[in-house]
């Protein structure tokens, strides 16, 4: 354990701090946050169903189970979590509904990458959720 740690609190192992302290810092985090999380949301969205177009384009096949996917799961989803954000007892929460609608929103796209050929415009859809769960919600 080195000096900031004993200093600080902080416990190696789980990274985090003592409890006053993380509740502190927790409560910070959230509010420092959430406008950018519930704008991250409606744009991760509307990025999602915006690229239904490579549904008709690309995969006229599956383009029926395609938006469904989209519509009918994802971004709901998005919407629903958007939605709970304005519950107060959304902050007891929060990262795990942001985890799940990550884990959703890729399903999705693998889901639809496991339908098409190999060299699929797809698979860049994968970056849109990368990108969403490390830089705009910052999960």
């Amino acid at each position: 354990m080195n000096k900031w740690d004993r200093e600080s609190g902080m416990n190696g192992f789980t990274l985090s701090f003592g409890e006053k302290l993380e509740s502190s810092f927790k409560d910070y985090y959230f509010d420092s946050s959430i406008v950018t999380t519930r704008i991250s949301l409606i744009l991760v969205g509307l990025l999602y169903g915006g690229f239904s177009f490579l549904d008709f384009m690309i995969a006229q096949e599956y383009s029926t189970m395609f938006t469904q996917i989209r519509f009918a799961v994802v971004i709901p989803f998005l919407l629903f979590v958007f939605a709970l954000s304005f519950t107060k007892k959304f902050i007891l929460y929060w990262q795990e509904m942001l985890f799940i609608t990550y884990i959703i929103g890729s399903l999705g796209i693998i889901i639809m990458i496991g339908f098409m050929p190999t060299d699929s415009a797809y698979s860049l859809g994968l970056m849109l959720f990368f990108l969403a769960g490390s830089v705009l919600v910052k999960l």
